[in-house]
């Protein structure tokens, strides 16, 4: 083997870099940060100055949501993380009774909790500006719908759904009760429920039979932000996930089978819908009506019929137009009544917004070939 020894005579060469610098991530929240001691194995708080807060003794510490931190203490298994709260008057991290498995905040203060650090299954509500827990860690389904906030559980024993619902802005429980759902419209609760019975009732022919022996009978009740029930007798129909939408009109058939349109107090509007079979929900400030000879048609919010029943079918007003059937083809009407557009061939899809902004259709256009041609608008 032959060693070779290169040497290379240097040259004096200038390098020109254009750069810019940034300044590092701000590591401080809320001019807090993390720091070990020296041996680089206790965390503990430091401020912006360098003075400890909160003195190293943690083996774990990470800032979890504003004053909440996830932490392990230096005699604790690595693993057995807990959530502490900072009180910054008295210096000192503070035990918390929950779990934080998300730091999602909803509406600016809410985070949902956890009973287990490592299941969503028990879920709490945490106002993270007061500290408060405002619904225990008890309930399998926690929503925030406009001025409420809501906790469910489900039994699977009885097939049944407990709810309790309660006002931000007092926080006070104004609903309770075995519902199958509940929906919130602005100011007003929306709940439906099922009666069973072995025998059917004598006043009543709209159930479903359950094992062939059980009558099941839905109702529906409406409420307002106090929790008092509007309505004297339960719906037996209504479009509960359209509900009462912009136009604060809702489309209703009580216990007689009549049908009519209903406003947020529950008070049924004056409307003569003696000539039409089937009412539905508005939508932009119309809705579809049919009448007796089969056609649909429109009125506005004054109960008055404003397109007349002349189409086979009828849909959704959505970003100033609506689907209509006529013949054997689909057209795209304003509220005026004029066709902006035809469409001579098969509906696939559409899309049904209340109130919606805009609308998607999928048309198919039969080829012979068998290569079918697909428009969307």
């Amino acid at each position: 083997a032959i060693a070779v020894t290169v040497f290379i005579k240097p040259e004096n060469k200038e390098y020109q870099y254009t750069f810019s610098l940034k300044p590092l991530e701000d590591r401080y929240t809320d001019g807090l940060t993390t720091g070990t001691d020296s041996s680089g194995k206790k965390y503990g708080l430091i401020d912006e100055q360098g003075v400890w807060i909160i003195a190293p003794q943690y083996k774990r510490l990470d800032v979890r949501l504003g004053d909440y931190y996830s932490a392990v203490k230096a005699n604790e298994d690595y693993n057995s993380e807990q959530i502490y709260l900072l009180n910054r008057a008295e210096k000192r991290l503070e035990r918390q009774p929950f779990h934080m498995m998300s730091t999602e905040i909803e509406q600016d203060k809410f985070v949902i909790i956890n009973k287990d650090p490592s299941n969503n299954f028990i879920k709490g509500l945490l106002n993270i500006h007061t500290h408060q827990i405002l619904l225990p860690l008890k309930y399998q389904g926690i929503s925030l719908d406009g001025p409420f906030y809501i906790g469910s559980n489900y039994d699977d024993k009885t097939d049944t759904r407990s709810y309790v619902v309660y006002r931000q802005s007092d926080n006070k429980l104004i609903l309770s009760g075995v519902f199958d759902d509940v929906v919130v419209d602005g100011d007003n609760i929306i709940t439906r429920y099922s009666e069973r019975t072995t025998k059917p009732k004598a006043d009543e022919d709209y159930y479903s039979l359950e094992n062939d022996k059980v009558y099941r009978y839905i109702n529906y009740d409406i409420y307002d932000a106090e929790g008092t029930k509007l309505n004297p007798s339960p719906y037996k129909e209504l479009s509960i996930d359209s509900a009462f939408g912009k136009d604060g009109l809702m489309a209703v058939t009580d216990k007689k089978s009549q049908q009519y349109y209903i406003d947020r107090q529950a008070k049924k509007v004056d409307f003569d819908l003696s000539r039409y079979s089937q009412i539905y929900p508005f939508s932009n400030g119309l809705a579809a009506v049919n009448g007796d000879g089969g056609k649909y048609g429109y009125i506005n919010t004054q109960g008055q019929l404003v397109i007349p029943l002349i189409y086979k079918s009828a849909n959704y007003f959505q970003g100033g137009t609506a689907l209509v059937e006529v013949e054997d083809q689909y057209q795209l009407i304003t509220p005026d009544n004029k066709v902006v557009a035809t469409f001579a061939n098969s509906l696939r899809t559409y899309t049904s917004r209340k109130d919606g902004q805009k609308a998607d259709y999928t048309f198919v256009i039969y080829q012979p070939e068998g290569m079918d041609d697909i428009y969307e608008t």
